[in-house]
């Protein structure tokens, strides 16, 4: 009987075997079938005189801390176990390709991709080593690529071999390494090696990706491992000129002979290699020359990096000499579970005054959201305790202190952690940003409030510092640097227009500013650093006293994400010069799965795809795409001809609101609240007619009608009783507003039941968001569906359950409805890299014969750190 015969008639209640994928010096990998899990699995087993040296109680002993890594660049460990003699462990079936496999075909990487995929195995790489386990075999065939991402394989046999060592290993006759990519120490056999062993093999690694060659070559092991002892590697750019030079000082370090040359951990390389665009450049002298201000602190965070501005605007001061500047940049990566959500009402980035640590918004799997820490040295970030809800992070000018809002309050926190601290209450509302104007004193804005107020980082009295007119809201204040101004957004209650101003702390007195800007990020060195709503970065010479510019303003960078809406950009600046933002998604799919979440139909892409909805017989989509700035256009496609009908050709720029359709299907619904937007209409779907105006309140925003198209739920952009949490209906006959639901959280996305009994909804309970029910129109209260958060919710065709967005899933909560509704079960629907995030309006949708519609990101939106640009 072959070995082959032999394990699978071992394990053959669990697996089914298929067919042998491999085999190497350790081990052969067998491609089976989990009959318990239904799932294709890869097995690996371990050649018998190697499992006898291990030994069967060891080897299952010790792969047991192996089962510990999760990590998204770490190949998990499922199972393990031994049959019939042979030793084996159990990981997911990869159907992407190796390393090894995509360099013999390419031979040479592109430079950003060996640096990502060098950077991800180097992030895999740190993790096990905190964990105290090191790799040992870190080469291109150990290396997976699952949809372009970097998986590193083999954490199963290397802490069982480390730990069994000695004898044993040479028994069998072999050696845990591969010469081409072993370290020098590791060569010679030493026993005591740690993280930088790997590292060396990383670099060996990096240094083949851009070469096309491993460092050390030789016609027998001998000869390579006397090249490893006692050679150098030839120089990256003899080879390849094209590599910048901070990359081959970076992997010619990992290269050192000895130990204490290397870097002393994988995620320092990984930081090394994610500097690819170091480069020296000279700043352009500013004939307008102004008071050079003092270093300021702006916030902000999700998908996430830090980016120098741009070559022309680097060093830029008062003087007409100016140093070479070094500038690099690179993308921050995010763990697996981590979701830096999208359309966040407030900032969500802020980079301590020294530049070196980036604090940043993000939600968990379940929904949680909280600020995290990231030093930009460092390979992941880490949670700040206390911080439950948080958003608008905002350093103090000393960096001790971190300010932010969540649960109706602006809080304090030491930025090393600890306790928080509440400093002011506005329960009835929801702050507009907030800044530093000293160590000891905030400035900050309140939606519909009219006002800038400023209150002690202790507490106290609030004091008013600007105001706006009636049916104006202040918003997104930021201190200037100076110790003296704050820049802050005017923006009108529909959205459609949004003023940038500044204000004098001493005198109260304000200026506009000339400029067409969402909200400014701050100024640097006389410089007026600013978002457009063309989502495009600029700079400006600026006089603070008058608003005055100095000149024309400066195009930097393109691409920024941002909710226009609401005027907030996903951005922030440092008092150094360092900038951070998020690239918007620039490309997105359309896509329709089964139940079983399996993609049946790609149904359209576009650069940025928004609040899909199936038409009440499924045979259409309507959906809301935006292809720049916020111009938003309303597209309905039919599914059998692929032919698309555009709503709104026009793109003006404003505010439209996700669309829905009528219950018969003929209109689609949407509330136009742009510069000359007439509020809640609907429109033939197929556009043949014009758009009519539904009967509806001023100022209404989201709107949802009834199946029987008698009755409107919504929310108001701005009303005098009203601070925009709530959720409110009206009838078509009578437009007079009745309140659904009564603070104080913030309520999102209502969709009635099929039968229009029902409404379900998401709203935030402290500092997540979840799924409600509630009997419409009343009485009795809500019914809380979820308990580990929800980021939009959708009837099913039945009316039994409620399917949710919740991190990349959605699920469903099975509900009995009655005069007492109760929560049956809640289970996973499906999963996959959609884009679920958003909470504002669903953003995913079920047709009445259970097919799914989402939005799939193509290129998922990177955060940009770009340290030094300024300086």
């Amino acid at each position: 009987m072959t070995d082959f015969e032999r394990f699978s008639a071992a394990i053959a209640e669990r697996y089914v075997v298929e067919r042998e994928l491999g085999r190497g010096g350790m081990a052969t990998v067998y491609l089976a079938h989990d009959l318990k899990h239904e799932r294709d699995v890869a097995i690996k087993v371990l050649h018998p005189d190697l499992g006898a040296a291990l030994g069967a109680e060891r080897f299952l002993s010790e792969i047991k801390t192996t089962a510990k890594l999760q990590h998204p660049h770490i190949l998990p460990l499922l199972d393990s176990g031994a049959a019939d003699g042979l030793l084996y462990y159990v990981m997911p079936f990869v159907r992407g390709e190796t390393l090894r496999a995509l360099l013999e075909r390419e031979k040479q990487l592109p430079i950003p991709d060996a640096l990502r995929i060098a950077r991800e195995v180097a992030s895999a790489l740190e993790h096990a080593h905190k964990q105290g386990i090191i790799h040992r075999d870190i080469k291109p065939e150990n290396i997976l690529l699952q949809d372009g991402a970097a998986v590193v394989a083999d954490f199963g046999i290397a802490l069982a071999v480390q730990h069994a060592g000695g004898a044993r290993m040479t028994q069998t006759g072999l050696s845990l390494g591969t010469p081409q990519y072993m370290s020098p120490e590791q060569a010679m056999g030493e026993r005591a090696i740690d993280a930088r062993t790997d590292v060396f093999a990383l670099g060996a690694v990096t240094y083949e990706m851009l070469t096309g060659e491993p460092p050390f070559t030789g016609a027998t092991t001998q000869a390579i491992v006397a090249r490893v002892l006692t050679e150098r590697p030839a120089s990256l750019r003899t080879v390849r000129d094209t590599v910048p030079v901070v990359v081959e000082q970076g992997v010619m370090q990992a290269l050192a002979k000895l130990p204490a040359d290397r870097f002393s951990s994988a995620g320092a390389f990984a930081l090394a290699l994610s500097l690819p665009n170091v480069r020296e450049t000279v700043g352009t002298p500013v004939a307008y020359a102004t008071r050079t201000p003092r270093g300021m602190v702006t916030a902000g965070i999700i998908a996430c990096a830090v980016v120098s501005a741009a070559a022309g605007w680097l060093g830029r001061g008062a003087t007409s000499s100016v140093a070479p500047t070094l500038e690099t940049r690179f993308t921050l990566d995010f763990r697996r579970g981590e979701v830096v959500p999208q359309y966040m009402v407030g900032r969500i980035y802020a980079f301590s005054p020294d530049g070196a640590t980036l604090v940043y918004v993000a939600a968990d799997s379940t929904g949680q959201t909280q600020l995290y820490r990231r030093p930009l040295n460092a390979v992941s970030a880490s949670p700040i305790e206390n911080t439950a809800g948080a958003l608008n992070p905002a350093f103090s000018p000393d960096g001790r202190t971190i300010a932010f809002t969540a649960n109706g309050e602006l809080r304090r926190i030491p930025a090393e952690g600890g306790s928080a601290t509440r400093v002011t209450t506005y329960a009835t509302s929801t702050v507009r940003g907030i800044t530093w104007l000293s160590d000891r004193e905030l400035a900050f804005g309140v939606l519909g409030s009219r006002t800038l107020s400023v209150v002690s980082s202790d507490g106290g009295a609030v004091r008013p510092l600007a105001s706006a007119p009636e049916g104006v809201d202040l918003r997104w204040p930021m201190a200037a640097g100076d110790g003296e101004h704050v820049l802050y957004t005017e923006q009108s209650p529909n959205g459609a227009t949004h003023e940038l101003y500044v204000v004098s702390a001493a005198t109260g007195k304000s200026a506009k500013i000339e400029v067409d800007a969402l909200l400014a990020l701050g100024v640097y060195r006389g410089e007026l650093l600013y978002v457009s709503s063309e989502q495009e970065l600029f700079s400006v010479p600026i006089d603070l006293a008058t608003g005055a510019l100095g000149g024309k303003p400066r195009r930097l960078a393109t691409g920024l994400d941002t909710y226009p809406a609401v005027s907030i950009a996903d951005a922030a600046l440092s008092s150094r010069g360092d900038l951070v933002y998020r690239e918007r998604v620039d490309a997105s799919q359309l896509v329709v799965t089964n139940r079983r979440g399996e993609v049946t139909e790609r149904v359209t892409d576009s650069t940025r795809l928004l609040s899909p909805r199936f038409s009440p017989d499924g045979r259409h989509v309507v959906m809301m795409s935006a292809e720049t700035g916020t111009a938003i256009a309303i597209h309905t496609l039919d599914r059998s001809s692929g032919i698309q009908s555009n709503l709104t050709a026009d793109l003006r720029p404003g505010r439209r609101t996700a669309p829905s359709w009528s219950a018969d299907g003929a209109r689609v619904m949407y509330a136009d609240l742009g510069k000359g937007g007439r509020g809640p209409v609907w429109r033939a779907a197929d556009g043949r007619d014009t758009e009519s105006v539904l009967p509806s309140p001023k100022g209404v925003g989201v709107i949802e009608m009834s199946p029987d198209r008698r009755t409107m739920i919504g929310k108001f952009t701005l009303r005098q009783d009203d601070d925009g949490r709530d959720l409110w209906w009206w009838t078509v006959a009578d437009t007079t507003a009745h309140r659904f639901t009564t603070g104080p959280s913030n309520d999102y996305g209502p969709r009635f039941s099929p039968n229009g009994k029902w409404v379900a909804y998401t709203a935030d309970v402290n500092g997540v968001r979840q799924a409600f029910v509630a009997a419409f129109p009343g009485p009795g209260g809500r019914v809380q569906l979820t308990q580990d958060g929800a980021f939009s919710v959708v009837w099913a065709p039945d009316g039994n359950a409620v399917y949710y967005g919740q991190g990349n899933r959605i699920m469903a909560c099975d509900v009995a409805l009655g005069a007492s509704p109760s929560v049956i079960r809640t289970r996973s629907v499906l999963s996959g890299d959609y884009l679920l995030s958003e909470f504002t309006f669903a953003s995913f949708d079920v047709s009445r014969d259970g097919e799914f519609v989402l939005v799939r990101a193509l290129r998922p939106p990177h955060t940009v750190v770009v340290r030094g640009a300024l300086q």
